[in-house]
């Protein structure tokens, strides 16, 4: 795929051209912001399910044409409509849609929309497989924790669920020796006698942490 004015466009700009409601995310956001090196073949987007898009589509149609937007459906004119898309060029593109978007940014000269550092530290440990492995998510996590602690533990506050604050809470505190006010809170989240897991992918481990009641299966 080629744009006007431009021989080879990188992979993710064409994928956010393509998809206007989509976001950079998990491997490819990591990159982005600069807190993994090792770039990938794949892009991966997160992006509204199919009715939500539509919805979006419609109202940003609503906003660009305005009181012209009843004419300009009833003449037949195309719509803005969600295009299939797996691979550009040589990259193949991963599309995750989910109901609830994350917190989004945009950076660089062309402004594109990413997920927050905090964000993208979040969605990495909860699909580890989108982002090189829970190992390389485990190296991102001690590069980066401290230096993005407050966007991380705000985030995991503000959108986590009861195991991604024990997972995080773990990490922070077991792990790196971070200490914070909020791992008293989501403490209470941690499940005695359950299987939770820290790498979400892997098999369960008979080594745990006592305290965030976690297997760690890795």
């Amino acid at each position: 795929m080629l744009l006007a004015g431009q021989e080879k466009p990188e992979a993710a700009v064409s994928a956010c051209l393509v998809d206007p409601f989509c976001y950079l995310s998990h491997h490819t956001a990591l990159v982005q912001h600069g807190l993994a090196t090792k770039k990938s073949p794949q892009v991966y987007v997160t992006s509204p399910p199919p009715s939500a898009w539509r919805r979006a589509a419609m109202a940003r149609m609503a906003d660009d044409l305005g009181e012209d937007l009843s004419k300009y459906l009833d003449s037949g004119l195309p719509r803005l409509t969600w295009h299939k898309l797996d691979r550009i060029g040589a990259h193949r593109v991963h599309r995750h849609n989910i109901g609830e978007l994350g917190e989004v940014v945009r950076l660089g000269t062309q402004a594109l929309p990413m997920s927050s550092v905090g964000q993208t530290i979040l969605d990495c440990l909860r699909h580890p497989q989108w982002a090189g492995g829970m190992k390389h998510v485990l190296r991102v996590f001690d590069a980066a924790a401290d230096k993005h602690r407050e966007a991380i533990i705000r985030i995991v506050d503000q959108r986590g669920t009861a195991i991604d604050k024990v997972r995080v809470g773990y990490l922070f505190e077991e792990r790196l020796r971070i200490a914070d006010p909020a791992f008293e809170r989501w403490v209470g989240c941690a499940q005695r006698g359950g299987s939770r897991k820290l790498d979400p992918e892997a098999d369960y481990a008979p080594r745990w942490s006592e305290r965030w009641c976690l297997s760690l299966n890795i």
